[in-house]
């Protein structure tokens, strides 16, 4: 009896799932998958480098991303700060973030379109007191490979340069 049952639902579980791979071959593919497949099918890898500055901060990072897909740093921590009169001790976070997204321009090898979410945040002193400051950017910008570019001047001062990295 006991080998009948589990024969049934062996069974039964071998066509729900050849159903629910019918259901899914079936449907379109959304906007992200379309990126990997794309990215899969391209395996363009590029090397990015950024380095920011705003105020007393400084942020560098360089690492791969593969055409399409997105990639992310992050460096820092927390710092404990003491506030107001009553003494009390808080932590806030600090430190160098980077999401990019590489798209390699299909009509010419040489410029890609890089979308890029930065910010930079932490301890500056002005005025004599120590105050947490955050500068965010979240742009896309159009990029020759091989070339360094500025991208934002002011108040921060950021600069990009991606290359292709050859197998």
């Amino acid at each position: 009896m006991g080998n009948k049952k589990n024969a049934t639902l062996l069974c039964l579980g071998t066509i729900l799932f050849l159903a629910a791979m019918a259901s899914a071959a079936g449907k379109k593919a959304n906007p992200v998958e379309k990126r990997m497949a794309a990215a899969w099918q391209n395996g363009k890898t590029f090397q990015i480098e950024i380095e920011a500055k705003y105020k007393d901060l400084e942020g560098s990072v360089n690492f791969a991303a593969t055409e399409g897909t997105s990639a992310s740093h992050l460096s820092g921590g927390e710092k404990q700060l003491v506030s107001g009169n009553d003494k009390k001790a808080g932590y806030k976070k600090w430190g160098f973030l980077a999401n990019v997204l590489p798209v390699a321009n299909p009509k010419n090898d040489q410029e890609m379109l890089l979308q890029l979410q930065l910010e930079l945040s932490g301890p500056c002193k002005s005025s004599g007191v120590v105050n947490i400051e955050t500068w965010q950017l979240q742009t896309t910008v159009k990029l020759i490979l091989g070339r360094k570019t500025v991208i934002a001047q002011t108040p921060a001062l950021v600069e990009v340069t991606v290359r292709e990295l050859k197998e």
